[in-house]
């Protein structure tokens, strides 16, 4: 079954209060507003530009670089709940 909306923003949401603490002690700057929108979700370009991989670099590789591990693992917990929301 496909989710409807408003059930996709609750779970970006939901997401998000999970995550948000975690991003900011990660990244140093707050995930809301900048990167997320419960309606459209994680914004991947305005999060890249932020990251800024050297060029022949992945996101996810300028991602663990910059931040670690715990950076990259945050991001792709991110990117999963994003792609079940658009799948399920």
């Amino acid at each position: 079954m496909n989710k409807n909306i408003t059930e996709i923003a609750y779970s970006r949401y939901l997401t998000r209060e999970e995550i948000k603490d975690d991003f900011l002690r990660i990244f140093k700057v707050p995930l809301n507003k900048k990167f997320f929108n419960n309606l459209t979700g994680f914004d991947v370009i305005a999060f890249d530009e932020f990251i800024q991989p050297e060029e022949n670099e992945s996101t996810y590789e300028a991602i663990t670089r910059k931040y670690g591990q715990e950076g990259e693992d945050l991001i792709k917990k991110l990117m999963k709940t994003e792609s079940d929301n658009l799948l399920n």
